[in-house]
């Protein structure tokens, strides 16, 4: 009995997930250049402060930065670049949701290892 259970649980929190989420391309919506897309994955790529994470099935690297609820936290001095970047998005976000804030918490910046 649990495992149907079980399985209904994870389909529903499937579809909320999915609900909430939604892709977005920032070149596509006029937020950055592909040339500026590029330069931010270059620098992104040539951060002294990555840290690794690894799991089971993975190693990755990660940054990243919290916002303690106030969306115009700076990143830190590494991340700087991103800011802009950043701020366009929630901008954007606060656009499709103008009935609720955008609060975001952190941005969690991962790279695979291949």
């Amino acid at each position: 009995k649990f495992l149907p259970w079980l399985a209904h649980c994870l389909a529903c929190t499937c579809q909320l997930v999915a609900m909430m989420t939604r892709r977005f391309n920032v070149v596509a919506a006029g937020l950055m250049s592909a040339e500026d897309l590029d330069d931010a994955f270059a620098q992104l790529l040539s951060s002294p402060v990555w840290s690794p994470w690894k799991t089971k099935s993975s190693n990755r690297l990660f940054d990243q930065w919290a916002y303690h609820q106030d969306r115009s936290t700076p990143p830190p001095p590494h991340l700087r670049f991103l800011g802009p970047l950043m701020q366009s998005l929630f901008d954007a976000m606060q656009r499709d949701t103008p009935g609720d804030p955008v609060v975001p918490f952190q941005c969690f910046v991962c790279l695979y290892e291949t």
